[in-house]
């Protein structure tokens, strides 16, 4: 969902790849790192001076994959940025963003034309919130069940009754 928002695309074979990992997949392989670094004990007991000074292995991951989601991004933005055609355009946050900068620039108010940093961050923020909520939400679902089998069994069944 999360995609189809940012990039337009329901076909997700359209998306920028590396690897085989999509922007999402790297998105959330990078918050995983922060996560683990900054619950990490070495993290807490020194501060973050662990971080800072590259010294946990994941907080020498974070820097190339952060260049990888870039890339990725760029290479999305630049083929989209070529398009000129609005009717070609998709109902998406990228699409919007160039059209809006498209019309600023018509009508000379280069002021408000977003940068492709500007994108890139509001892409980062967009997948970030969808994808946390998601899991969490996921996370704290598996949890209350496990915990709770009657609800379990009232779920399943409602699930059976579907069908």
């Amino acid at each position: 969902m999360v995609n189809q928002i940012l990039f337009g695309e329901h076909d997700l074979s359209k998306i920028p790849k590396w690897e085989g990992k999509y922007f999402s997949d790297l998105m959330a392989e990078l918050i995983d790192c922060v996560m683990r670094v900054s619950s990490s004990p070495s993290f807490i007991l020194t501060k973050g001076l662990v971080h800072k000074f590259g010294l946990h292995p994941l907080s020498r991951k974070m820097p190339s994959l952060e260049k990888r989601i870039y890339g990725l991004f760029r290479q999305y933005f630049e083929s989209r940025s070529k398009e000129t055609s609005s009717a070609k355009r998709k109902l998406n946050l990228l699409d919007i963003l160039l059209e809006h900068n498209s019309k600023a620039l018509r009508e000379g108010r280069s002021d408000e034309v977003f940068d492709e940093t500007d994108v890139f961050e509001n892409f980062r923020i967009f997948q970030v919130a969808g994808s946390e909520t998601s899991r969490v939400s996921s996370g704290s679902i598996i949890h209350v069940l496990s915990r709770n089998p009657a609800i379990l069994l009232r779920v399943e069944e409602s699930i059976k009754n579907l069908t």
